[in-house]
């Protein structure tokens, strides 16, 4: 009914919205309407929402609607909001759970999306969940913001590091409880072949779900938005060339473009991503190319694959990291503890004379090695390390 009456020319076009014909936006019983700011246009779509509340019994909830009005007066905007009697609307609003702002989207503005988290993260609180779990939780957490929200805007920082602490209050402690935790979050978010947790880090996920939207300008695909860039802002100009400028959304898109201009082109062939057509854009391809990066370790395949049970896992590589609560460091919270091993009695226990260096440590390690007939060192390092690399490549022995 809005698009006739737009074609009749009895309902005043949005100026920008004119060019592509768009009149309103609609997803299940969610629906934007866009038109003129005047009280002709505006009494035009109360007069058609009443038409349509006659034909179908449908009829918008005054007390969850609102008008949202820019670039008219005071005088005129009452007038528009009495034309359907819904009270006036202030950005950002919410839309399909994202935040719509014509401005700089800041902490405060996703508000909700950190309080559903701390609910979710909460409500699995009083379960007894193993490290293990926890992390797989965490990954959950982590994909459900990726997979929607980060595909759409750039999420402030502020909040990335908000939802990040959340998640490693869970994972170390809960989140009541200010303990330190046992590995920095900047620690563990990498992948587990360059020693970390597997977790994302989500600041480098959301520029290459950003650097996603310069792939579909690219590759000319049929949407409404490419329609609406190309009347509007981009108007023949390449997107490595357009300036920077209108929403706040977009100019942080077209930030992204250093991080793209020497990996992704057009050819004859179609876009292309490091000399391979990209028929499909894959946000962890780039994400890969974009994030952080350590040298891998030679022991992840040891730690994390084959049938281990996870939570062996994670001690192995808390032992690793040295981030297990030995005496040693006991003794540094509380000087009167003796940090004496209880194994042999004889050296302060650490780390490396827990795993290796202690006697009876040393006894059952031979045991278990003597099969490859390895001969351990006597520090982490040159030790077990070295062990692990080695048995990595060799074929295992029934014992």
């Amino acid at each position: 009914m809005l698009n006739r009456a737009a074609a009749r020319k009895v309902l005043s076009f949005h100026p920008q919205c004119q060019r592509i014909g768009l009149t309103h936006l609609c997803f299940a019983d969610d629906l934007l309407i866009f038109t003129k700011g005047s009280e002709e246009a505006v009494g035009t779509v109360a007069t058609i929402l009443e038409k349509f509340y006659l034909v179908s019994g449908l009829r918008c909830n005054p007390s969850k609607s609102e008008i949202f009005c820019a670039g008219v007066n005071e005088e005129v905007k009452k007038t528009l909001v009495n034309c359907f009697g819904f009270k006036e609307g202030t950005l950002p609003v919410m839309y399909l759970g994202i935040p719509l702002s014509a401005g700089k989207l800041k902490a405060v503005d996703c508000k909700a999306l950190v309080e559903k988290i701390t609910s979710r993260i909460r409500g699995w609180q009083p379960k007894l969940l193993t490290y293990a779990r926890k992390i797989q939780l965490i990954v959950a957490v982590l994909a459900s913001i990726s997979q929607y929200r980060m595909n759409i805007i750039q999420l402030p920082k502020k909040v990335i590091k908000e939802v990040e602490s959340m998640c490693s209050k869970f994972l170390w402690s809960n989140m009541e409880q200010n303990k330190k935790a046992k590995v920095a979050w900047k620690h563990a978010a990498f992948p587990k072949e360059e020693g970390g947790l597997g977790f994302r880090d989500l600041w480098s996920w959301n520029q290459a779900c950003l650097a996603r939207h310069i792939w579909v300008v690219l590759a000319n695909q049929e949407t409404l938005w490419i329609a609406w860039l190309k009347e509007y802002w981009l108007r023949n100009i390449s997107i490595w060339e357009t300036q920077i400028r209108g929403s706040w959304v977009w100019n942080k898109i077209l930030k992204t473009r250093p991080l793209l201009n020497s990996s992704l082109v057009c050819t004859e062939a179609g876009v292309e991503w490091n000399g391979a057509v990209m028929t499909r854009f894959s946000i962890k391809t780039v994400w890969d190319s974009l994030r952080p990066r350590r040298e891998t370790v030679p022991w992840a395949s040891l730690v994390w694959k084959g049938p281990l049970i996870p939570k062996n896992s994670l001690i192995t590589w808390l032992v690793i990291q040295d981030r297990i609560t030995t005496l040693d460091k006991v003794k540094k919270w509380n000087p009167d503890v003796l940090d004496i091993c209880p194994l042999c009695h004889s050296d302060p226990e650490t780390r490396d004379h827990l795993f290796f260096s202690c006697s009876y440590v040393r006894t059952v390690w031979s045991i278990v090695f003597d099969p490859w007939q390895i001969s351990l060192g006597w520090t982490f390092q040159s030790g077990v390390l070295a062990a692990v690399t080695r048995l990595g490549d060799t074929p295992k022995h029934n014992t």
